[in-house]
């Protein structure tokens, strides 16, 4: 139930932020208003992908239905990636 039907959605890297870094501070600020002033705040925290997860997405960005055959360029990818999505996208 969102009564001002207001949604902000924010995405950061967790590891690029810490207790000292602005969004931090806002975003702790919000938490203790939350019930206050009758909003929700929801983090959902997306951690890194296995490398099947990687390959499963080179082989939809591929076309390729076989697993075993993107398999080789996913093991590079995860590896060059860390499982970072966003840095596998670029890759």
């Amino acid at each position: 139930d969102n009564p001002s039907g207001l949604m902000v959605i924010g995405v950061y890297r967790s590891n690029e932020v810490d207790e000292t870094h602005i969004l931090s501070q806002v975003v702790c600020q919000l938490e203790s208003k939350a019930d206050q002033a009758d909003f929700m705040l929801t983090e959902i925290k997306i951690g890194n992908l296995d490398l099947e997860q990687t390959n499963e997405i080179i082989m939809v960005l591929l076309s390729i239905d076989e697993s075993d055959k993107t398999l080789g360029l996913a093991r590079v990818c995860h590896k060059r990636s860390y499982g970072n999505v966003f840095s596998l996208l670029v890759f």
